[in-house]
């Protein structure tokens, strides 16, 4: 079973063209958006940025640059977010990453990108939106 397989679950067309990014890893285009997995399927961070066929750009690669080496910091925040929205009296699970969505090559030029979060057994799924370094906002996905 190839990548484009594990990570969509059908086989890969001749529309979904696949590469081997030096900086991202191995990805699959579809639909305006390269999908890249850092690791293995089943510990790898899901990195998703939305572009051209050609790759990411300049933007995009040095944004990832910086958020890979800040990974841990941004859990922390992104955790300390979610608290804050839900109250004194929540709690939550440990929580690690899961996603990194990497919008244009304008939104990655500002540093705002999103970062999903997800408990040990990924029962829930926690987007939260961050500008230059600070969440601005988040929610649960569906």
């Amino acid at each position: 079973m190839g990548f484009f397989d594990i990570l969509f679950g059908r086989p890969r067309t001749p529309e979904s063209p696949e590469r081997n990014d030096p900086e991202f890893g191995i990805g699959v285009y579809e639909e305006g958006c390269w999908t890249f997995m850092t690791e293995g399927p089943e510990n790898g961070l899901i990195v998703m940025v939305e572009g051209p066929v050609d790759g990411p750009g300049p933007a995009q690669r040095r944004l990832f640059r910086k958020l890979m080496a800040d990974l841990e910091v941004l859990e922390g925040k992104g955790r300390q977010r979610i608290l804050s929205d839900a109250g004194p009296e929540a709690t939550l699970p440990p929580l690690h990453a899961a996603v990194l969505r990497l919008g244009t090559e304008k939104l990655s030029s500002r540093d705002e990108f999103q970062l999903e979060l997800t408990d040990s057994q990924s029962l829930i799924l926690h987007r939260i939106r961050f500008v230059e370094g600070v969440p601005v906002d988040c929610g649960i996905v569906d």
